[in-house]
């Protein structure tokens, strides 16, 4: 059984790190060490090395497979990518506590947290479309009305617009990113989850700024794919090769450093719940 691990104010009795069973030196870690740590877990649980060389060998799949079979092995990449990091998350809060927790209880729990995860991954997406989309309507209007329609169609107008889009989505994509550990970790629901990683993140902390620097970092593989692909589509000699070795190597980096992303994510969630 996998304790739960709230915030102080949702916890009750004696909310000590020695009456939750959590090591003290879990909550001196920084983000380094945090890195450090990442690369040593995936070193030391097979089952998780194992889970990386599934979803990654997906992710190839999906890439170099017809339309209709790209669709289908996206659906089973995105579960098992939250199924990863559920699972990432649950053995991450064994280790705070000093414990090697089980797979088979590891992945009993992931399994039993994903709806709630699922959750708050569809809320985080609306709120996320309605932000951007409202912001990004409001200032459409704003620049319509100063410079003119006409400029929304050129150039400059759309890649303002794309920047702007981004620029917004990322804030709202930071301040929620330790919803799935809320979930995971802490039990709780989706609205929940998102209210209390919300109250976690603040942008003063330099740790903020890192977390922003890991969520850029997972657009780097797509924006690479992409290039390689119109390299590929417009005849350049080679650049086929090069896409299915590069796919192969960007799906392989992407999951690893999404495995280790959790593991980050996770143990950031753990210090700041319990101060």
């Amino acid at each position: 059984m996998i304790e739960r691990l709230e915030r102080r104010e949702d916890t009750e009795g004696c909310a000590c790190l020695e009456c939750r069973g959590v090591q003290s030196r879990a909550m001196r870690r920084s983000l380094v060490d945090a890195i450090q740590w990442s690369g040593r877990i995936l070193r030391t649980r097979r089952s998780l090395v194992v889970l990386v060389f599934v979803l990654a060998s997906l992710q190839v799949g999906m890439r170099l497979a017809s339309l209709g079979v790209e669709l289908l092995l996206s659906g089973f990449v995105f579960m098992g990518g939250l199924f990863a990091r559920n699972y990432a998350i649950t053995l991450i809060a064994g280790r705070v506590r000093g414990r090697r927790v089980a797979a088979s209880t590891a992945m009993q729990h992931a399994l039993a947290r994903l709806p709630a995860v699922i959750g708050t991954w569809i809320l985080t997406f609306g709120i996320l479309m309605l932000v951007t989309g409202v912001l990004t309507g409001v200032g459409m209007g704003a620049v319509a009305a100063v410079w003119g329609p006409d400029v929304l169609t050129t150039p400059f107008g759309l890649t303002a617009l794309w920047i702007a889009s981004i620029g917004l989505g990322i804030p709202v994509i930071v301040k929620f990113a330790l919803a799935t550990e809320a979930a995971v970790i802490g039990g709780y629901g989706p609205f929940a989850s998102l209210r209390v990683s919300w109250g976690l993140i603040s942008f003063r902390r330099r740790t903020a700024i890192a977390l922003i620097g890991v969520v850029v970092s997972f657009a780097v593989p797509i924006v690479l794919w992409n290039h390689m692909t119109t390299l590929s589509s417009s005849g350049v000699a080679d650049a086929t090769v090069l896409a299915v070795f590069g796919s192969i190597g960007g799906a392989f980096l992407t999951v690893v450093w999404y495995c280790c992303s959790c593991v980050i994510f996770g143990q950031l969630y753990v210090q700041r719940v319990l101060r």
